[in-house]
This record gives C-alpha cells, structure tokens and sequence, in this order.
C-alpha cells in the first residue's frame, strides 16, 4: 500500500486493508510529529509480517522503519492495529515524505 505525502498531510493512495494514515501527534501537546505516521488496518494483523519504504526524493535518499505496531481498540471492541512508521533522511533528521507499508498474513 502507498501512502503519499502533499499539501502538509498524508493520505492513502490504495487503501488494500488500511482505514487511516495521519501523523502521530505528540503526546505532551498534541502536535503533529514530523516522519511519524499512524497508519491503521481494520483487522487485527499484530502477527502478520511487515515491511515499510520510503520512496527516495529528488536529491536525497529517504529511509523508514517501523517503530511500533499494537492492537488499537477504536471504537472499542474493534480488531483493528496502528503501525507508527517513521521516515527519515540520510542525516537521519525526520521527514515527511512518501513511504509504501507491505503486510503479509
């Protein structure tokens, strides 16, 4: 699944499973945080393998990772699970940037 970045927002290119992509957001103030990404799956793929890319820019080369993934209960109830994916670039400083997120179950 491709996941773009423009207009100071990330949205879904192909949904293929994920509900919703949007920064993270700083616990301390709510603030969006720059190269972090929640994206969420309406379907509990906790145990399921996964991969995450970032797509390279013009004139620097970008790198991602997942940083965590659990089970998120919203609403309650729900299976659904939250990927934080975090994008940087080869200064390791964090960037938002398009990135494309593989799960395979």
């Amino acid at each position: 699944m491709k996941i773009n970045y423009s207009n100071g927002a990330p949205s879904l290119a192909d949904k293929k499973g994920a509900v919703s992509v949007a920064h993270s957001t700083s616990l301390k103030n709510g603030t969006p945080l720059k190269g972090f990404f929640d994206v969420v799956f309406n379907q509990n793929v906790t145990a399921c393998a996964a991969a995450v890319s970032a797509e390279p820019g013009a004139s620097f080369s970008a790198k991602a990772i997942i940083l965590e993934r659990e089970l998120y209960q919203d609403p309650p109830f729900s299976q659904n699970t939250r990927f934080v994916v975090v994008v940087f670039d080869e200064d390791e400083s964090f960037i938002d940037e398009n990135f494309n997120i593989i799960v395979t179950c």
